[in-house]
Formats: structure tokens, sequence, C-alpha cells
């Protein structure tokens, strides 16, 4: 089948049309008539291994692909965390006790707490539970070992 190249697009014939003022049913099948309205075979080379983009030129008779390479996105600081490996983060250094009485201070952030399966490392509610937790009176947490905990609960480890 043969193509026109739209923003970088390929466009196939459509399946019925006029050509020259007459209709024609089954375009897709028909090349020579494909030819008569403007589209044109597609060569396209290989894809070379990696993070690459279809880049199409055109010539006056035929459609040509290259690859173009993309770079890699930036990996992000951000992170998935499993409340369920935090949580046995937390008992490992024998807070969860005392996790679980500060979240019954405050009813909003309980039940947010309890709907969460999973939370991302720059999530408000955890950061704010963060801040909210070590500041207890007799809490004596660094913000080394909050790190580690969160480490802890990372699922794409």
């Amino acid at each position: 089948m043969l193509y026109k190249l739209e923003n970088n697009n390929l466009v196939p014939p459509p399946e019925n049309g006029l050509v020259g003022g007459v209709y024609y049913g089954n375009l897709r099948n028909n090349e020579t008539l494909q030819v008569m309205l403007g589209y044109k075979p597609v060569f396209e080379e290989e894809r070379p291994d990696g993070n690459y983009i279809r880049v199409y030129s055109e010539t006056i008779d035929s459609i040509i692909c290259n690859w173009e390479m993309q770079e890699e996105p930036p990996k992000s600081d951000i992170f998935e965390i499993s409340k369920y490996k935090l949580l046995l983060a937390i008992d490992s250094i024998g807070m969860l006790d005392v996790f679980f009485e500060f979240l019954q201070q405050d009813l909003r952030t309980k039940l947010l707490w309890d709907a969460a399966v999973t939370l991302n490392s720059k999530d408000d509610l955890l950061l704010s539970t963060i801040d909210r937790f070590k500041d207890m009176p007799n809490m004596n947490i660094t913000d080394e070992q909050i790190a580690e905990l969160i480490e802890q609960g990372r699922i794409d480890d």
C-alpha cells in the first residue's frame, strides 16, 4: 500500500474516492489510482537499538523513514513507596506502636493514611506526617533515620 505524508504521519488512501472526476471503490487495492492521487511507497530502514523515533522525508516519488535518536528522559527523584514496607521498616526500629499512637491523635491524617495503599516520596500526606511525627515530644529520630525508613519502603528497588 502507498501513503501520503502529513505532519510526519503516514496517511493511507481512503477506501473509496474520486479520481479524475470518476468515483472508484476499493482504492486501497489499486496502486495505479493511489499514485494518481499522490500516494507514494514508503522505504524504511531497520530500526536501530535504543530510544529512536521515526522521522519521515519525502522525495518526488517516495517517502523515506529514518530514525532519530531521542534523549533519555531524566530520572525522577520521586518514587513510589509501599505503605506495608514502610510500616515494616518502622516496626524494625521499634516505633510501630508510637507511630500508630501518633496517627490516633489526628483523625484526618489517620483516615488518609488508612485509605492509601501506596504513597510517592513527594506526597504531601507523607511529608506532613513525617514532619509532625518527628516533632512529637520524646521523639528521638533523625532525618537520616527517616530517609532510611522511606528508602526501605521504596517499591522500585
